[in-house]
């Protein structure tokens, strides 16, 4: 009994021994294993180093590899929670408490960094996801007892073959041959390999204890099934041990470090892994289209993350194309502007890439041209904003009252045209035609050939529009109807190579429904338009005749390109006339009014010039009755006294006029200069309005210088330059009797003024007078004056000029204006001599006339001392003509002098040109021509064109 109490003693002493040692075995059993598995991992980080270093400067930094520590750990961790047989090994593994094991773990960490860097290219980064770094991995509560701290996240390894089946063999690592495994009890799988042959079957291990899982290799090719090993024998059931001691508690592992932070996100798409540049396969295509056609441009790129598309057109214009997102680049209706070379940009965080694409074309670039003979407006476009479109047609759109009746281009009534025109339906209605874009990279010159006929207000109008959607500029207008035929419109548009040219030409209608427009051969050509200047409708002299009082006027209707204004000027005046506009209206006209006149039009090209000469024809009578100088006035610039208003006798005895010229009484008005009380030579002056330039201007009136202390009477111009021309004078005593003096003024290049001076003489008896004014534009009697002498010629057209009939007692009767033949037959003449069909003078010797009457034509006074010739024309036709007496007699006691010419006797039916010199004579006198009649009445005598000059013959 005490034997047996003593055996059942020691029993559970027995039983706590085999515990214990059963317990150390395992304990030494897993540890030797796992130090197999880490010795197997530490000998092929070992290989790889060597590696990996050569791809630690390739891309990322050591703030990536801080983060991808991180990041490891978490996939691992992850990796434990969903594979058990990794978990096995992951748990092995953090329950390393030596220093030795945190290296390794280091060591694997930085493999996994250098695997993912080995998938990228040398211009691709790691991914980060954010720029502050993750915090440091806490690390995870220390199994119970011998339980390390959780280490940090390694490389998930591939599933080796199952531990516990001793007939699978090892898997081979993806890439070159793996290692086999260890022969006999499942022992750790070796490191993966890189992908490459397929490993060879694995030696059939005996039936061992489960071994750890070894490290996640590559993938590699299944091994066979190892051979199943016998089914071991049932263990006896064992009595329930005593129970074992608690372990220590595992020590916390320590808080990790701070993670750096990371670098700014470049990508934060949903998977991130590596960003690589982008990449185009081809850089550089050609691609043809056609005009008008739609092209499509292609751009696709590879990269990572993906990206963004822009296109650019290298050669202008691009301002189409220029910022275009997308990978295709769609051209629907390809212009000139088109043509040419794109690029495609495409960019990412990384980098970007360019491809270029040519754009051809072999189709005809002048898409401008146009002559609408295909029928169609070619490759202009109608408005996609009108109401109304222009239309193609032909002859005179179906009436004859509107439309042009034959085309510009083959100007026949079947050539094709471009036509707007009105109807009651279709008053004030635009129309628009718009071009293509096409280059503008010099300059260019477009041209048009148009019709506009339209009777109130339609209009044509060619604008410019660029291809950055600033606003049209009008290049060209034009209104109104401008009468039969095309006519030709430019506009020069500058270089502009950014923008490229689009034009628009627009229509509008009028309200009135016979008018239209229409436009034939649009054409554009390189350089500017070469102008020419403007164009003057018309002769470019004209020379109009206006009445007085009447109105004028002017008109210069003007073209060119582009539209000159039109400005007009006086040249034969000292007054600068502001004037524009196509027409220059004078009313009433005056005497002044006459001169020259310039239309200038000017434009860029240059300008014309259309001059008018305007003749005055008219009168301007004075006869001072009224006290009204009829624009006549006192000049007293250089002279205070001026001329007075008078009847009937002056003050002084024995000189000035016993009454006036006009009404031959004392009643009658004149005008006179005072000699009493004025010193020798002191002048009156009497200014004449402003008369015109370039006309023929006569001036006659009536004077009385009668007393032996006359002084004398000039007649001058002075032109608006202050140049003086002397155009009479009369000096010495005339006697009592009115004389006329007529004086025809030449043409002047500039307006003028007349001047009438009286001259003070040596006393009070040398009153002059003057009476019965008359200025007189266009044809006179008179011929041109001689400064300094009389004025004597005349070729009887108006009246007798300045001769004068005699009175009875001295003679019997009065010669008398006539013309054509006289009334008796077979005597005087048919017509006159001066143009056959004017008038001349005569004496009729028919009743009551007799046999020796005698009729005196008398002479204006002439100044003693001075010799002139009488040059005449006459006519003695008849069988009995009398005689024609030339003598000369004293002015005041009407004396005969001496007797100077006799012409007598039938000289036929026609003029007889006869010259006479007149002797000097030492006081004034006359020149007297007598006629007497013949025995009967066929002794008619006629005289015309008599001219009386100072000088001999």
């Amino acid at each position: 009994m005490v034997t047996e109490n003593h055996s059942a003693g020691r029993l559970p002493s027995i039983l706590a021994l085999l515990f214990v040692t059963l317990h150390v075995s395992a304990f030494v059993a897993v540890t030797v294993l796992q130090f197999r598995h880490v010795r197997e991992l530490e000998q092929n980080l070992s290989v790889r180093r060597a590696d990996i270093a050569d791809l630690v400067n390739t891309c990322g930094t050591a703030r990536h590899g801080q983060h991808s520590l991180h990041l490891f750990k978490r996939s691992l961790d992850e990796l434990a929670r969903k594979n058990a047989t990794f978990d096995v090994t992951w748990k092995l593994v953090n329950s390393r408490q030596t220093t030795s094991v945190s290296s390794l773990m280091s060591s694997v960490l930085q493999a996994q960094e250098q695997q993912l860097i080995q998938k990228c290219s040398g211009d691709v980064k790691i991914c980060l996801s954010g720029d502050i770094g993750d915090p440091g991995t806490k690390g995870d509560k220390g199994f119970p007892g011998a339980k390390g701290d959780t280490g940090a996240p390694g490389i998930a390894g591939i599933q080796g073959p199952a531990g516990l089946k001793g007939t699978n063999g090892i898997s081979g690592t993806a890439g070159t041959k793996g290692h086999k495994g260890l022969k006999g009890t499942n022992g750790p799988h070796g490191l993966k390999g890189e992908a490459g042959t397929r490993g060879s079957k694995g030696l059939l291990g005996p039936i061992g204890a489960t071994g750890s899982p070894g490290a996640k290799g590559g993938i590699g090719e299944t091994g066979e099934n190892g051979m199943k090993g016998p089914k071991g024998s049932p263990g006896l059931k064992g009595k329930s041990g005593a129970d074992g001691v608690h372990g220590l508690s595992g020590m916390k592992g320590d808080t990790g470090d701070q993670g750096p932070h990371g670098l700014p996100a470049v990508y934060t798409g949903p998977v991130c892994g590596c960003i690589e540049a982008p990449y185009i396969s081809t850089s550089q295509e050609s691609i043809p289209g056609t005009i008008g056609g739609s092209l499509s441009l292609t751009c696709l790129s590879d990269g990572s993350p993906p990206s963004a598309v822009t296109w650019y057109k290298i050669n202008d214009p691009g301002c189409k194309v220029n910022g275009t997102s997308g990978n295709i680049l769609t051209i629907s209706n390809l212009e000139p502007s088109d043509i040419g070379q794109y690029m495609c940009v495409a960019s990412n965080s990384h980098g970007n890439a360019s491809k270029s694409v040519d754009v051809t074309t072999t189709d005809s670039l002048q898409v401008l041209e146009c002559s609408f003979e295909s029928q169609t407006i070619c490759h202009w476009t109608q408005s996609r904003d009108n109401k109304i479109n222009m239309t193609i047609n032909y002859g005179s759109a179906g009436t004859s009252a509107t439309g042009p009746s034959v085309d510009h281009t083959l100007v026949t009534a079947t050539g094709k045209y471009l036509y707007l025109g009105s109807s009651p339906t279709l008053v004030d209605q635009t129309s628009r035609i718009e071009s293509m874009t096409v280059p503008a990279n010099q300059d260019q010159c477009f041209t048009a050939w148009y019709k506009l006929d339209d009777r109130n207000s339609g209009s044509l109008q060619i604008y410019k529009k660029s291809c950055d959607g600033s606003p049209e500029q009008m290049l060209l207008s034009k209104a109104g109807n401008h009468g039969q035929g095309w006519h030709e419109v430019s506009v020069s548009i500058p270089a502009d190579p950014a923008m490229g040219v689009k034009l628009i030409i627009q229509a509008k209608s009028g309200n009135n429904i016979q008018g239209y427009i229409a436009l034939d051969d649009l054409h554009l050509t390189n350089g500017l338009c070469a102008f020419p200047p403007p164009v003057i409708a018309g002769s470019p002299n004209v020379t109009l005749t206006t009445p007085i009082a009447s109105q004028q006027v002017l008109t210069c209707n003007a073209s060119g390109n582009p539209d000159p204004t039109i400005t007009w000027s006086k040249p034969t005046s000292c007054q600068t006339l502001i004037a524009t506009g196509n027409s220059h209206t004078l009313n009433p006209i005056t005497f002044g009014d006459g001169g020259k006149y310039t239309c200038t039009a000017t434009n860029g090209a240059g300008n014309t010039t259309r001059d008018f000469i305007l003749k005055i024809n008219g009168n301007l009578n004075c006869d001072l009755d009224h006290r009204d100088m009829c624009g006549w006035a006192s000049d007293t610039s250089n002279a205070a006294d001026t001329w007075q208003f008078h009847s009937g006798n002056t003050a002084s005895s024995n000189t000035g006029p016993s009454n006036d010229h006009t009404k031959g009484t004392s009643n009658g008005l004149y005008l006179y200069l005072e000699a009493s009380g004025k010193a020798p030579n002191a002048t009156v002056v009497l200014m004449s309005p402003t008369l015109p330039a370039l006309n023929d201007v006569c001036l006659k009136f009536w004077y009385n210088m009668n007393g032996l202390e006359i002084g004398g009477l000039n007649v001058y111009t002075k032109d608006c330059q202050g140049v003086k021309s002397n155009i009479i004078s009369y000096v010495g005593d005339k006697g009592d009797i009115w004389q006329q003096s007529c004086s025809k003024i030449l043409p002047l290049s500039y307006e003028y003024n007349l001047y009438i001076e009286g001259v003070v003489g040596t006393g009070f008896r040398g009153d002059i007078a003057i009476d019965d004014i008359k200025l007189s534009a266009g044809s006179c009697g008179c011929s041109s004056s001689t400064s300094g002498s009389v004025n004597a010629s005349c070729d009887f057209e108006t009246d007798l000029c300045g001769w004068t009939q005699d009175t009875i007692p001295a003679d019997d009767f009065d010669w008398t204006l006539n013309s054509g033949p006289t009334a008796s037959v077979d005597t005087g003449p048919s017509g006159d001599h001066t143009t056959g069909t004017g008038q001349y003078v005569y004496i009729e010797a028919s009743s009551p006339n007799s046999s020796g009457d005698v009729a005196h034509l008398v002479s204006p006074a002439l100044n003693a001392g001075q010799s002139y010739c009488l040059d005449y024309w006459y006519h003695m036709f008849g069988a009995n003509v009398g005689t024609i007496t030339v003598y000369t007699q004293a002015m005041r006691t009407k004396t005969r002098l001496r007797t100077l010419d006799l012409q007598y006797g039938n000289r036929g039916d026609h003029w007889v040109h006869n010259r006479v010199d007149v002797t000097m004579e030492t006081l004034p006198f006359n020149v007297v021509i007598s006629g007497a009649v013949g025995t009967d009445y066929s002794s008619d005598l006629a005289l015309d064109d008599i001219k009386l000059s100072p000088g001999a013959c």
